[in-house]
Formats: structure tokens, C-alpha cells, sequence
């Protein structure tokens, strides 16, 4: 059995040689013909073309049959559907486009996964797949294998390089159970803050980088992830050109590897870190915890979260700020914060320290207890006048370049 495609439909079809010989002779191209053994009946090689006009519309890739790609694709109209088994084969830099009315619903099983795969097992070899501004639930990748992608941008920004690229405020996906293998710059890389998606048990090996998300998304990712291999083995945490903030409230759930930020992020929603979590930053980054943001790290009879520099030098990174957020929710707890304190939050030399307490009519408030605090490149705690630092109880603070503890006059510190 073979199945073609016709304008919206795969057909499921026994195409003889003198079919064959019909459709050369007007003039047709078969979009796309399920794989199968050679023989008499079969006169085409193992994987067949798959090209634009076959995917937009509506289409069904049958079970067990494998396809090839020879150019980049755009799916912007209509469900490609993709069933257990089958193989997608792509020529080099090509790919496809997932976009606005267009959905990708790629499930296979643990037995038979959906392989997206390059004509060469290298690095890099094809571009990968995108999704773009297409919201739907069918838009789902499941047992599925990405692998040997990346080869070039699907934009300007060198962000755009990667085995799956998210971009845009108007996606909804569901990643699940799906491999990510050898793929240039990022397994997968989610530039769109306010998207809507599910990580779920996903296996990232042998990649330069597994993810690189946006801070908003952090949350997008449960535990069960896995990380084998990759050059980088943490997750990094960029803010791009669309946004640097965590808007909407959730957890950031322990991994196997650490989340490292590129830039500054900024909290303005409750975000809980599970314990055992461990964060690193790049140099003269950190985390605002502003207005309604909260940040509630408590690790109390866990395994501790642990704030730090991607390197171990006193001063590397910039540190917590808390500016507006005058909450009880905001603890600490079982915890350390080591080598911040890199440059000021402000004009004023106090704001520079591992934890910085805004005060006055930005003043904030934090709770914090079982915590060591070191290696700030100036103070380890500073609060400024009527912000609050509570409790205080099993604190340890040591080894910074300058003061331990700076308090502004009216600062309530430790009562």
C-alpha cells in the first residue's frame, strides 16, 4: 500500500508501474508516497518527496511511512497530522514553518516515535522546525525524535538557530516525551514570552546548549527533564529583545542542571523555587523581585537552593533586589547566595551587595532564616530605611569584601 497525496487528503492507494506511468505522462508530481520495500509494484526509492502544497490544508502521514524534505516548508493553513513510525528525512537547511492557522500534531509512542531527522547524522545539517503565532492544542510534539538541526536562522537574530524555535506571543505547544539529539546552538529555544507551553519529560543529549527560554517560561518546564552530553549543561535563562520579566506566577522546578541567566530578570508575579533548585549568573546579572513580584525560595527540611555565580569569584554577579515587593511571601530559607554584590542597583553605594532590601517609599520586605550569605563583591545584606529583614534565625554571614550587614538608620533589621 502507498498513500498519495491529493489537494487535502493522503489516499491510501496500490499504485502500479503503469499508474506510475499515467501520472508521469500528464505531467503530475506525487507529492508524497509512503515508504515501503522495492518491488515490482514499488518502483520508488524508500523515502518520498514531501513538498508545500501537500502539507497545507490538512493532511494525515500515515503510520510507518517515511518522507524527505528538500527545502523549507511553511504549514499555514489546516492540521498536519503525523502518526506513530513514521520518518521525516530533511536535505540540508531545509525545514518547516509552523504558522498561523497551521498546526503540527506529531504523536507517536515509546515503541514508534516521530523521527525528524537530516540526510547526514551530523550537527547542524538541517534547519529544524519553528512555530510561530499558531495557537491550538493540536499543535503537539509527543514520542518524538529532533535530531541533527540547527543548520541556520530562521530570523536575523542568532537566536533563531536551533532544533525547535518558539517565537512570538501567539504559540501554544505541548513538548512531551520527545528526544532532542545533536542540534546546533539549542535543542530549543522559546523567544515569546506570553506563548503557551507544556515540557514535559523531554530528553535532551549531545546539543551545544539543551534550552534556552525566556524567563517567563522557566516555569513552562516540569522536573522530569533530561540532560545527557550537551555542551552546556544547564538551561539557560534569556530574555532576548521581547521581554526580561516574569509576568504571569509559577515554579521553577528542580532539574538535574542549573538554570543559568543571561541578563537581569525581572519578577513581577510569585514565583516559588522548588528545593534542590540551583541558579547561576552570568556576570552583572541577577533578580528583581519588584511590586507584586515575590520570590519564595523555602527549602526548610530539604535539599537547599543555592544563588551563585556561573564562576567563583567574589563580585561575579549582581545579586537579589527587592524594590516595592513589601511582603511576608518574600522568604528565604535554606539557602546560600554567594559571589554577588558585582555593581550597584542604584546611584547609592549601599545597593550593592548580595541581597539589596529597597526602602523608603519603594521599600520592601523579606524573611529569611538557615541562609548562608558570601562572597559579595561589597556588602552581603544591605536594607535601606523602612524596608524590612526578618527572623534571621540559623543566618550566616561571612567572607564579603566589605560589611557583612549595611542598615540605614531606620532600617528594621533581624527583629
Amino acid at each position: 500500500m502507498n498513500f498519495l497525496v491529493t489537494e487535502n487528503t493522503l489516499v491510501m492507494k496500490t499504485l502500479s508501474k503503469s499508474d506510475w506511468a499515467i501520472l508521469g505522462l500528464a505531467g503530475l508530481t506525487a507529492l508524497a508516497v509512503g515508504c515501503g520495500p522495492a518491488d515490482d509494484d514499488n518502483p520508488l526509492l524508500d523515502c518520498q518527496l514531501l513538498v508545500e502544497s501537500a502539507i497545507n490544508g490538512g493532511v494525515t502521514l500515515g503510520a510507518g511511512t517515511c518522507y524527505q524534505v528538500d527545502h523549507r516548508l511553511t504549514l499555514s493553513s489546516g492540521v498536519l497530522r503525523i502518526e506513530p513510525g513514521v520518518r521525516l528525512t530533511f536535505a540540508q537547511d531545509a525545514g518547516i514553518a509552523v504558522r498561523d492557522d497551521g498546526r503540527l500534531r506529531a504523536v507517536g509512542t515509546a515503541e514508534k516515535p516521530v523521527v525528524f531527522t537530516g540526510l547526514e547524522s551530523r550537527r547542524g545539517f538541517w534547519r529544524g522546525l519553528q512555530f510561530l503565532d499558531t495557537r491550538s492544542d493540536d499543535n503537539r510534539l509527543e514520542h518524538a525524535v529532533i535530531e541533527f538541526a540547527g543548520s541556520s536562522k530562521w530570523h536575523g537574530g542568532e537566536q533563531s538557530q536551533a532544533g525547535l524555535f518558539v517565537y512570538g506571543n501567539g504559540v501554544q505547544l505541548t513538548l512531551r516525551n520527545t528526544t532532542l539529539r545533536a542540534n546546533l546552538v539549542a535543542a530549543v529555544t522559546i523567544d515569546g514570552p506570553q506563548a503557551d507551553l507544556v515540557l514535559d519529560n523531554n530528553r535532551y543529549e549531545d546539543n551545544v546548549l539543551p534550552l534556552r527560554i525566556a524567563p517567563n517560561h522557566v516555569g513552562s518546564l516540569t522536573s522530569a527533564q533530561t540532560f545527557e552530553g550537551n555542551d552546556g549543561q544547564f538551561v539557560l535563562v534569556d530574555g532576548f529583545s521581547l521581554s526580561r520579566k516574569v509576568e504571569r506566577a509559577q515554579t521553577w522546578h528542580a532539574l538535574a542542571v542549573p538554570y543559568q541567566f543571561a541578563h537581569v530578570a525581572v519578577i513581577e508575579q510569585p514565583v516559588t523555587i522548588e528545593p534542590g533548585t540551583v541558579l547561576e549568573f552570568r556576570q552583572n546579572t541577577g533578580l528583581q523581585i519588584e511590586a507584586t513580584g515575590r520570590l519564595i525560595a523555602n527549602a526548610d527540611g530539604a535539599d537547599k537552593i543555592v544563588f551563585k555565580g556561573a564562576e567563583d569569584i567574589n563580585g561575579f554577579w549582581r545579586g537579589l533586589y527587592f524594590y516595592k515587593s513589601f511582603s511576608s511571601e518574600n522568604v528565604l530559607a535554606n539557602t546560600t547566595v554567594q559571589h554577588a554584590g558585582a555593581a550597584k542597583w542604584h546611584g547609592g553605594e549601599q545597593s550593592q551587595a548580595n541581597i539589596f532590601l529597597r526602602g523608603g517609599s519603594d521599600k520592601a520586605m523579606l524573611t529569611v532564616r538557615n541562609t548562608e550569605v558570601t562572597g559579595s563583591g561589597k556588602y552581603g545584606i544591605s536594607v535601606e530605611n523602612e524596608a524590612v529583614l526578618s527572623d534571621c534565625q540559623g543566618l550566616e554571614v561571612s567572607a564579603n569584601n566589605e560589611d557583612d550587614f549595611k542598615a540605614q538608620a531606620n532600617a528594621v533589621v533581624c527583629n
